[in-house]
């Protein structure tokens, strides 16, 4: 894992995983990408659209 400064902008290789993480301060993501895109995640009990 790596602290990212604000206003930082990094990039993620295709068909790869891919893992973020956040710490006890807010922050906001924005996310842009060009499709298709899914999201799988590991353990599918993590995947909010699927608590009750």
């Amino acid at each position: 894992m790596k602290t990212l400064p604000v206003g930082s902008v990094y990039t993620e290789p295709a068909n790869e995983p891919h893992f973020a993480m956040t710490a006890n301060e807010p922050v906001i993501v924005m996310l842009t990408g060009t499709g298709p895109t899914d999201t799988v995640y590991e353990n599918p009990a993590d995947d909010p659209t699927r608590k009750p």
